[in-house]
This record gives structure tokens, sequence and C-alpha cells, in this order.
């Protein structure tokens, strides 16, 4: 999560992007291997990488808070 922050991109870059597309290009990148990403044109490497970049943050983001909602909840259980 740490390296992905430092990354600094703002999710915001994706405004105007349509979400199936965003999702696309997510999955994409997540297909590629290096070499591959060399393949490709310099915009649409950026875009696969920004995507990536933003989708997984929210998505360790989302696993993070489920997992402390998930350990608080049986502390108070256990209580």
């Amino acid at each position: 999560m740490q390296f992905l922050q430092e990354i600094a991109l703002s999710p915001a870059i994706l405004d105007d992007v349509p979400a199936h597309r965003i999702a696309r290009l997510r999955r994409q990148g997540e297909r590629y291997f290096t070499d591959g990403l060399l393949d490709i044109t310099s915009d649409r490497r950026l875009a696969i990488l920004a995507s990536c970049v933003v989708e997984w943050s929210a998505a360790i983001a989302d696993t993070v808070v489920e997992t402390h909602d998930r350990i608080v909840g049986s502390v108070f259980r256990e209580a």
C-alpha cells in the first residue's frame, strides 16, 4: 500500500474515463508481463499503469477496512 501511495497518483485522473474502460485497462495490466508493456504505445502503457495504481489502491484500502471490521467484531464478540 505504501508503494502505491508513494506514486501519489490522484484517483481524479480517471474521472473522465468510463468505469468499464478502467476495468478493461486494469485487466490488461494484470495480464501483461513487463516485456509485453514495452510493445504497446506510451500513452496506452501509462493509461494501463494509472488504472492499475488507482484500482489496486482502492482494493487494498477496502480490504484493510474489512479486515479491521472483522478483527474488531471478533474482539467485541469475545468480550
